[in-house]
C-alpha cells in the first residue's frame, strides 16, 4: 500500500494500466463503472488527469521554475497531482475496448480519438493542417481553438496555441502551452499515444472502426510523419529524425528546437520514446489485418510493411 494509507483511495490513472496488463483480476460491470468514473473526472482536453479533481492534493497547473513556499507546487512538485498527461490515454483506449466491446462505447473512443483528427483533409503529400511560418500568416477562419497546424519554418507540426507561444528567446521552463509543442517539445511522447490509441481500435478490426480510419488516414500518418520521418529527401515536409537523432546512444532527443542540448532532461522518458515507436509497429501489425478492407489493398500492405519495420528499428 501507499505511504499514507489514504492514498490508497485516491483516483489516479495508474488503474488503467492494471486493467489493460491483467484484466483477468477485473469484475467486468466494476471495471465498466471505473471507466465511467474515469471518464467522467479524469479525462481532459489534453490528455488524462493524474489525479481526481475533488482530491485535497489536486494542484492541474505545474512551474518547475516556480520557487516558493508552496510544499504542493514549488519546483513542479505537483508534476502528477492533476496535470494532464497523454501516456495513459492508450492505456484508457485499450481497457474501454476490452470491458465495452459494444459500438457505442467505441463510437465514444473515436470522437475522444478525434480531437486532433477530425475532420480529415485530401492531401497530395502536403501536411493536411493550416499551414503557418515566417513565410504564411495563420489560417485563423474554421479553426478549432487548439488544432494542430503545419509550422513551415521549422518543419513540424505543432498545436496552434504552442506555435503561436513558443516561449521568450525559445527558453523552455514548462510553462509554454501544451509542454511547449510549439518549439516541437515531446511530439514522440504525444503523438505516439494518439497513435497507439489508433492501432488499439484497428486491432479490433470492427466495420465502424476501419471505415473512420480509412477517413482520418492522412492525420494520422502525419503524426508518424512528424515524430519518425526517415528521410526527407523522400518527404521534405518534415525534420529528418528530430526526436531520435542520437542512434550510438541510442535515446530520443525530447527538447526539438529547445537549446537544452545536453541536458538529462533532453534525454528523459525512455518509456514514452519507446511507446512511440512501439505505436509505429502496432499501427502496421493493426493496418495489414485490415487492409483488404481498404482502398489500394496493396498500397496498404506496403504501407503497413513500412510501419512494423520503421518501429522495429527504432526500437533497437
Amino acid at each position: 500500500g501507499a505511504s499514507a494509507p489514504w492514498a490508497d483511495y485516491q483516483l489516479r490513472p495508474n488503474v488503467l494500466v492494471a486493467m489493460v496488463e491483467a484484466p483477468h483480476l477485473f469484475d467486468a460491470e466494476h471495471a465498466r463503472r471505473c471507466l465511467r468514473l474515469v471518464e467522467r473526472t479524469l479525462l481532459g482536453a489534453l490528455g488524462v488527469r493524474t489525479l481526481d479533481p475533488r482530491d485535497a492534493r489536486y494542484r492541474p497547473h505545474y512551474d518547475t521554475a516556480a520557487d516558493t513556499d508552496d510544499y504542493h507546487t514549488s519546483k513542479g512538485f505537483n508534476y502528477h497531482n492533476g496535470p494532464q498527461w497523454m501516456w495513459p490515454f492508450g492505456f484508457f483506449v485499450r481497457a474501454y475496448a476490452h470491458f465495452n466491446p459494444h459500438a457505442l462505447a467505441r463510437d465514444a473512443l473515436r470522437a475522444r480519438l478525434g480531437q486532433y483528427l477530425d475532420p480529415t483533409v485530401g492531401t497530395d503529400g502536403k501536411p493536411p493542417y493550416p499551414y503557418v511560418g515566417t513565410d504564411s500568416p495563420f489560417f485563423i477562419g474554421g479553426l478549432r481553438q487548439n488544432d494542430l497546424v503545419y509550422d513551415t519554418t521549422w518543419g513540424g507540426l505543432p498545436t496552434r496555441q504552442g506555435a503561436l507561444h513558443p516561449g521568450p528567446a525559445w527558453v523552455y521552463n514548462d510553462t509554454q502551452p501544451d509542454f511547449g509543442s510549439g518549439g516541437m517539445n515531446d511530439h514522440m511522447f504525444h503523438y505516439g499515444y494518439y497513435l497507439y490509441g489508433v492501432a488499439a481500435l484497428l486491432r479490433a478490426r470492427a466495420d465502424d472502426d476501419v471505415r473512420w480510419y480509412a477517413r482520418v488516414e492522412q492525420r494520422v500518418l502525419v503524426m508518424a510523419r512528424d515524430i519518425a520521418n526517415t528521410n526527407q529527401h523522400a518527404d521534405p515536409y518534415f525534420a529528418q529524425l528530430r526526436h531520435k537523432s542520437d542512434w550510438y546512444e541510442a535515446h530520443a532527443w525530447a527538447r526539438g528546437l529547445y537549446p537544452a542540448a545536453l541536458t538529462a532532461s533532453n534525454i528523459e522518458s525512455t518509456s514514452e520514446a519507446l511507446n512511440a515507436w512501439y505505436a509505429l509497429h502496432l499501427l502496421g501489425v493493426a493496418l495489414d489485418a485490415v487492409a483488404a478492407r481498404l482502398a489500394e489493398p496493396d498500397a496498404h500492405r506496403s504501407l503497413a510493411a513500412t510501419l512494423r519495420a520503421l518501429g522495429e528499428v527504432l526500437l533497437v
